[in-house]
């Protein structure tokens, strides 16, 4: 018995297992697909950490071009906004009161004084805004620039022009580049500035996740 036994596992040690060649292709077919669904995950998974990280990224830089530039650039103009057309309704109360602008008609002098003021507080906004600007001018969007360039322009126009006799003829319409009067306040600046800030905060709240997300 043990001789049988001993001959028919020597038998069968030499034969070599041979599947058949269609379980051989299915298996192999099985395979590949797996293997394929396994690197559409892995290249999802990848794609996905990425995306996690720009906006992450993205995120980051519009917090600090609002914390940096464009959060207090937006307060100083909406302070020169308002002060300016506060003043401009002084002075035009003061124009319907003393029609003839007597400087020192009744309840003028006041008003104009209180105008002068507010110009003041205008400049010193200004100033305050350009300072800013010297320090953050790297957070400014490129599309930006020009509107924000022809504010500086009128900043040092004030400053530099100021007190100084400039010709009539530089002020003429008919002129190729007419020289205008620099601007206390530049509608142009102020509606960019308020667009600006409105679509960063839109754009900041959709990347941020609500408190109770997880994962």
């Amino acid at each position: 018995m043990k001789e049988m036994k001993a001959a028919h596992e020597k038998q069968f040690r030499r034969a070599r297992f041979r599947p058949p060649e269609e379980v051989v292709q299915q298996a192999k077919q099985s395979f590949e697909s797996e293997w394929g669904t396994i690197r559409q995950l892995e290249q999802l998974r990848h794609e996905l950490a990425e995306g996690l990280a720009a906006r992450g990224r993205r995120e980051d830089y519009l917090r600090g071009q609002l914390h940096s530039l464009y959060g207090p650039l937006s307060f100083l103009i909406e302070a020169n906004a308002r002060c300016f057309e506060h003043g401009e309704n002084l002075r035009k109360l003061s124009l319907e009161v003393n029609p003839n602008c007597d400087p020192k008609g009744p309840n003028v002098s006041g008003a104009l004084e209180c105008w002068e003021r507010y110009r003041t507080q205008i400049a010193k906004n200004n100033s305050d805004a350009l300072s800013l600007l010297g320090r953050s001018w790297g957070w400014l969007d490129q599309e930006d620039v020009s509107d924000v360039g022809a504010f500086l322009l009128d900043i040092y126009r004030a400053g530099i022009e100021d007190g100084v006799t400039i010709p009539i003829e530089f002020y003429m319409t008919n002129r190729t580049i007419p020289l205008m009067p620099a601007m206390l306040i530049r509608n142009e600046f102020i509606d960019r500035i308020r667009r600006r800030v409105t679509e960063k905060q839109a754009e900041l709240s959709g990347l941020q996740r609500p408190t109770n997300e997880k994962g």
